[in-house]
């Protein structure tokens, strides 16, 4: 994909030209994107690292966070890692891995979760044998620690603002379009899943908006999807170039719905 279709579906929803370039520069140095020049335009590809990301973020988000299998009262695993100083790339990409898993972090290298947790398809995939410990038990004081590790109340909140945004059927301010709208329903859902605290019923207030949440979610991607894809094949029939053609203009998009 061309660096200027990935600018133009970013300004959708209000990222500058030199924010997304600046992005796509450090995606690559992350070793997501690969960079391919064709002609006088720049191309990037997925990498095979990106890839697995993508699938590890969709299976994620078709789960039901309210669904999952939940862990027992008072029982744990606990993480301690030591990665080296050149490693600092897997040392991020553990972490990552670590909080999708339900892992939060009690001080620097030792990270918590509720109930037993098998972390060792992800010890292998980062190639970290040796610098991860893992025991399971009980703690004194759950409470605390879960108070500790975990911001419940900022979650809360986080939780809240979701339904603020997204329960209706107008479009957030910052976004110009369907296309825009979807790529930020996505992404502050996503970063909610990731946040998930895997814990027992008891540490959480009965009233948690999860579920009603995930039906917001629903609802508003079939909304968004089918007039998202309609406006990414307009960016992508504006390009010069394309399957040999000059490229044509697309017709302008119509304006986004109000905000409710």
């Amino acid at each position: 994909m061309s660096s200027a279709t990935i600018v133009e579906a970013l300004g959708r929803l209000g990222i500058s030209e030199q924010v997304a370039r600046l992005t796509l520069s450090r995606m690559v140095e992350r070793g997501y994107f690969v960079r391919r020049r064709q002609g006088r335009r720049m191309h990037f590809l997925i990498t095979d690292r990106c890839r697995e990301v993508l699938r590890v973020n969709r299976s994620r988000l078709q789960e039901s966070l309210t669904e999952r299998d939940q862990p027992s009262a008072n029982q744990w695993t606990l993480l301690s890692f030591s990665i080296p100083e050149v490693r600092r790339r897997d040392r991020r990409a553990l972490r990552v891995k670590l909080a999708w898993e339900g892992f939060g972090p009690l001080r620097d290298g030792v990270w918590i979760a509720a109930g037993e947790r098998d972390v060792s398809e992800i010890v292998r995939e980062l190639e970290l044998d040796g610098c991860v410990d893992v025991f399971t038990g009980q703690i004194r004081d759950p409470e605390r620690v879960v108070r500790r590790v975990w911001e419940l109340d900022t979650l809360r909140v986080g939780y809240d603002e979701f339904l603020r945004r997204w329960d209706g059927t107008g479009l957030p301010p910052e976004a110009r379009d369907e296309l825009g709208a979807e790529i930020l329903l996505i992404t502050e859902w996503r970063m909610l899943v990731r946040a998930y605290p895997r814990l027992p019923p008891e540490y959480l207030d009965g009233d948690w908006p999860v579920a009603r949440c995930e039906e917001v979610v629903r609802r508003r991607r079939r909304e968004l999807e089918p007039p998202a894809r309609q406006r990414f094949q307009e960016i992508l029939d504006a390009q010069p170039g394309r399957a040999g053609e000059p490229g044509r203009r697309a017709a302008p998009s119509p304006p986004g719905g109000a905000a409710p």
